[in-house]
């Protein structure tokens, strides 16, 4: 029989017959772990030292070869050793040693998110063959039947492997950073012999060479072995020169083996071989066991899994029973290999034994099963813990007890997990069936069908609805320093899949606690300067009483303080509560909670509004009753009182330093600007003087890329500016939201109606009409829309307009109009100016709608009529 090392059949005999041709010091060579070793006489021999002298030829035969593979499976490593299926089994078997490079055979991945490479590195130096033309010195060695073959000839060398390792931080990018390992691996003889340094590599390759790790795995004496990817490339460049330099260090890489039975009927034989597809059939259950403990490890490095100790020991558990049941497997394959090929077994034995491993629970689809499983429940704990991040898992029970004495906790409210401890029946039905000692007596076991808490739909639910009430309260409390959060895992089989503990100074008051959750939004009646709360108790938990939430904001207020809110705790859960002491034209946002003995709920939906009410300003004491000292004193109480400046203060204040020239707008656009004659540094005040209403004065910080320079730019949204410039949260029309108030009683002489809004930079019109009803094709008095006009609409058709050219309206700009109600038509003011007057072409007492729509932010309206000393609004509402 001529054959290959790699071919080298594991006998009855114990061992093959080993010529003296192979040195004793054969690194890197597979042994045989039941005999003598490969590569040494071990006291064996067919001829004495003087006649294989004779008979022994030698010659070189250099030859160098570079493989890669990205496989870490056994019959992917067999093939780069070259090692045939024959000689595979008995490696699966246990009952081949290995050395030297070879040693890589057993260097397994840990991780599925691990990415590797291999690299192998192989060079010959010689040949050396024995001629058997001689009469055999020792022909007792056939009757010995301790050998079956003889080596005749080696062929020397020396190999490499680097195993070149890289982990992902997600399991997605898995494939993504094998890619990249492979590019930066199989690039490695491309490095220029000059040096490491020598080769270019960009900052995120330089990062990720950082993060390679090297195995090196070899026949070559090296000082020290490369643990890095840069180490590596020093390694491979030296390789080459280390065997030329030490050529007596090569060890067999190859042997041929002749068999004794062709030289004596005496000698030990090889009976059989065992058939190529069990072998196969071997090597992938065992990768199925390689495969299912990776998992495991992958499992007890995750986050979720630590943090609750009845998961992890369910992993734990599995990697324990999968061990066992390797090694009994393993112990099946040691003994049936030499059995089946000394004739002592059939084949069958060893597919009976792959039979019963098919039929065991420990087959990879039952495996998966599990896994899934597994995953199953980790995803929901995962969620779970994810929704409650700033609420701490406490693993163990030592840690809660800390937390019960801590005097600084008054309340503590616990998210327990009440069924992570169960008696896994999977895990059960692989230890029953791992308690029969020998494995061809195993046989089949029942499995359970309990359905686990993370399966049960029912209870899935109840935890997700708990989970979202929990979560709410978490967030309505977690800033109180007095109450406390945790995530913890607590056996109650009478409360299934998760409950809420609540204690109180250390002590358990409640251990199926419910949290309040959110309430409906208050109703709200407005009474004389009272405002009257409908509240309603949570829809879970006990309600002990409620806190009113409210915040008033008047118009030229800005957003920066939109979570200050005033606070009133009502004494018990009557669900009628007065807030009192409220001022007609403020916009008010009321909402309350629900209180508990542990804490509050979540905050109600807002209700936001404007007092519908009346609002009286007392006349300066230079007052005179003139008609433009009226109008005049109207328009200065109303903007001070009602409306927002068009850049709000708060705006202002927050971009402020000093301009290197001095650009001047007026109304938002450019009119000049002046160069400094005087230095910047010494301008120390404003000086503002004359017949002038000032509402608001700041200093803009870098005006050219601040929204007050970008007003004027081409292109800039009209959205964009007016959101800016219109400081009110919530205006009574803005575009694509129209705006109807009806008025009840009509309009009546004496009346006067006020707007104030800014209009859009892109404006491409608005129209504030006064009509007689809510339809499209109702009468229409007052129609504006970038420009006045006075018109009727009778008999479906519109009759003769009044009209102005003169824009009064410009983009970019705010504006406020009086349209005064007289005997027999209506007067406009715009901006505090005399624009037009219009006679009467509908009765006014027929006027119930005040319609307004188009591209404008309009901030305030209110309606109001004179008394002999004070000026009396009626402010439009909200709701």
């Amino acid at each position: 029989m001529d054959t290959y090392l790699s071919e080298l059949p594991i006998v009855s005999a114990q061992a093959a017959c080993v010529g003296p041709l192979i040195p004793a010091q054969s690194v890197g060579l597979l042994r045989a772990s039941c005999g003598p070793t490969i590569g040494q006489t071990g006291g064996i021999s067919l001829w004495d030292s003087k006649t294989i002298k004779k008979g022994l030829n030698s010659h070189r035969q250099p030859k160098t070869d570079l493989k890669f593979t990205a496989s870490d499976s056994l019959s992917e490593k067999a093939k780069l050793l070259d090692v045939s299926a024959t000689l595979g089994a008995g490696i699966l078997g246990g009952l081949v040693n290995v050395s030297g490079s070879a040693k890589f055979l057993y260097d397994n991945k840990t991780s599925a998110r691990q990415c590797r490479v291999t690299m192998q590195y192989s060079q010959t130096t010689r040949y050396e063959e024995f001629t058997m033309d001689r009469n055999i010195t020792y022909p007792k060695v056939f009757e010995d039947e301790t050998a079956t073959h003889v080596v005749t000839a080696v062929l020397y060398g020396a190999q490499a492997f680097m195993v070149f390792d890289l982990t992902a931080d997600e399991f997605e990018k898995t494939k993504e950073m094998e890619g990249t390992l492979t590019v930066m691996v199989t690039g490695i003889p491309f490095v220029e012999i000059e040096g490491v340094g020598s080769l270019k590599m960009n900052d995120n390759e330089k990062q990720l060479s950082d993060k390679i790790s090297c195995t090196f795995y070899g026949d070559y004496d090296l000082e020290l072995n490369p643990t890095t990817y840069m180490e590596a490339l020093q390694v491979y460049k030296e390789l080459p020169s280390l065997l030329r330099k030490r050529e007596n260090d090569a060890v067999p890489m190859k042997v041929w083996l002749y068999p004794l039975a062709h030289l004596s009927k005496k000698a030990a034989k090889l009976e059989r071989e065992i058939h190529k597809t069990l072998i196969t059939k071997t090597e992938s259950l065992l990768e199925d066991l390689v495969n299912a403990d990776i998992k495991c490890n992958d499992l007890i490095t995750t986050t979720t899994v630590n943090y609750f100790p009845d998961v992890r020991q369910r992993v734990r558990t599995l990697q324990s029973l999968l061990q066992v049941y390797k090694v009994m497997f393993l112990k099946a394959l040691h003994r049936l290999i030499p059995a089946i090929r000394s004739g002592k077994e059939q084949e069958q034995a060893l597919a009976d034994v792959i039979a019963i491993h098919h039929k065991s629970p420990f087959t990879a689809t039952k495996l998966n099963q599990w896994f899934e499983n597994n995953q199953n429940e980790l995803y929901l704990l995962n969620l779970f813990t994810q929704q409650l991040s700033g609420a701490p898992v406490v693993k163990y029970s030592a840690m809660l007890s800390k937390i019960l004495i801590d005097p600084s906790i008054d309340i503590l409210v616990c998210f327990s997990f009440t069924s992570l401890k169960y008696e896994d029946p999977y895990l059960s039905t692989l230890t029953k069936f791992l308690k029969v000692p020998e494995f061809e007596n195993l046989v089949q076991v029942t499995e359970s069908t309990k359905q686990l808490w993370f399966q049960d739909q029912k209870l899935s639910e109840k935890i997700r609805n708990n989970l979202s009430t929990f979560r709410s309260f978490f967030l309505a409390n977690k800033d109180d320093p007095e109450i406390r959060f945790i995530v913890v895992s607590a056996s109650d089989p009478s409360n299934p899949g998760m409950s809420v503990h609540f204690y109180k100074k250390g002590k358990m008051v409640d251990r199926a606690f419910e949290p309040v959750s959110k309430p409906p939004a208050p109703k709200v009646d407005i009474q004389d300067r009272n405002m009257i709360l409908s509240l309603q108790k949570s829809p879970t938990g006990l309600t002990v009483r409620f806190r009113v939430e409210y915040r008033t904001t008047q118009a030229t207020d800005s957003e920066a303080d939109v979570e200050k809110w005033e606070v009133i705790e009502t004494s018990d859960a009557q669900e009628n509560f007065t807030l009192t002491g409220i001022m007609p034209a403020n916009q008010y946002w009321v909402r309350y909670r629900a209180v508990s003995e542990a804490g509050v709920s979540e905050a109600s939906d807002s209700v936001v509004f404007i007092h519908q009410g009346k609002l009286h300003f007392s006349v300066s004491k230079n007052w005179n009753w003139s008609f433009w000292s009226i109008i005049n004193e109207l328009r200065t109480q109303i903007l001070g009182k009602l409306c927002t400046s068009w850049w709000s203060l708060s705006n202002i204040q927050t971009e402020m330093s000093i301009l290197s020239i001095n650009p001047v707008y007026l109304n938002s656009r450019r009119l000049c600007f002046f160069k400094h004659r005087i230095p910047i540094t010494k301008v120390k005040a404003l000086y503002i003087h004359g017949d002038v209403i000032l509402n608001s004065v700041g200093v803009v910080e870098k005006w050219k890329t601040s929204s007050f320079g970008k007003g004027q730019c081409s292109g800039i949204s009209h959205w964009e500016l007016s959101n800016i410039q219109s400081d009110v949260k919530y205006p009574l029309c803005k575009p694509n939201q129209p705006y109807f108030y009806p008025i009840a009683e009509g309009l009546k002489p004496g009346m006067a109606l006020f707007f104030q809004g800014v209009v859009p930079v892109g404006s491409k019109g608005f129209e504030l009409n006064l009509k007689v009803g809510p339809n499209e094709r109702d009468k229409n008095i007052i129609h504006m829309k970038s420009y006045l006009s006075d018109v009727a609409f009778r008999n479906a058709g519109w009759e003769k307009q009044e009209w102005i050219r003169d824009p009064i309206f410009a983009e970019g700009e705010a504006f406020d109009v009086f349209i005064l109600v007289g005997q027999i038509g209506y007067y406009v003011i715009v901006n505090g100016r005399y624009f037009y007057e219009f006679n009467e072409y509908i009765p006014i007492s027929d006027v119930s709608v005040i319609h307004i729509s188009g591209n404008v932010f309009m901030n305030t309206f209110a309606i109001f009529q004179m008394d002999n000393a004070t000026l009396t609004f009626d402010i439009a509402a909200l709701m």
